[in-house]
Formats: structure tokens, sequence, C-alpha cells
């Protein structure tokens, strides 16, 4: 017998299972603030409009109570229904690149030679020139 077989005698009691674990996405609304800055993942250089601060974590990331960008998405739709967010990338800590060939901290590699995604090491960069 399944649990969703078993039948409970109390009068006007029902429950139901709502699956939460997708991100309701909502319809934008009204004209939209706009703002740029960093954040977690997401579209780089891309203006993506968001109906609610769910969809906006979904595509950015969580706030983490430091970056500008994320938290005013989080305040403007707290009272509105729609944000538009341009993700910028930048170029790290400022320092030169370290021994395995990456900035810390950078959003994007620039050249001829990219970090690997597994082990980090050097390869080619296969949207580079050749000679770059």
């Amino acid at each position: 017998m399944c649990m969703t077989d078993l039948k409970f005698g109390s009068a006007g009691v029902g429950a139901r299972e709502v699956d939460n674990s997708a991100v309701a996405t909502q319809k934008p609304t009204g004209i939209p603030a706009a703002a740029l800055g960093v954040s977690v993942k997401g579209p780089g250089y891309v203006p993506v409009t968001v109906g609610g601060f769910d969809e906006f974590k979904a595509k950015f990331g969580p706030s983490d109570g430091k970056k500008f960008g994320p938290l005013a998405a989080s305040e403007w739709l707290k009272n509105a229904g729609s944000f538009t967010y341009l993700r910028i990338m930048g170029v790290g800590d400022g320092n030169q690149r370290v021994a395995d060939g990456h900035v810390n901290q950078a959003g994007f590699t620039v050249g001829e030679k990219e970090p690997n995604d597994i082990d980090g090491t050097l390869s080619n960069n296969p949207y580079a020139n050749s000679g770059s």
C-alpha cells in the first residue's frame, strides 16, 4: 500500500504536496529599474530582465550582502514587478597572473591560452585568433 492510498478521517482537514523545487518565473510587469554589476554566475554583458528575485537568483546567484547589483535587485523587486541586470565581469584582483596562468577572481580569460576548467592547466583558447 502506498502513502497516497491512505485515507485519514479528520473532518475538514486535507494535505496537499506542492513541489517548489523549480523556480516559478514571473512575467516582468511595469517599467524595470536597471543596474549593472558583478554576480556569482550568469550571462556576461547581456541585459536580462526578470520578474522576481527568485528568478534573479536562478540566473545570477544569491546575494552575498557585498555585491551592489544583487542587493539593488533584491530591494527593487520587493516593491516592483521587473528588474533589468547587466552582469559585468571584472579583471580580478588586479595582480599579475599566478603560476598556473589565471588571474585571481577574474570573470573572464583573454589570450591565446586559457586555464582548463578541470585541472587548471593552460590549453588553447578556442575563441582567440591564432597568435593573438
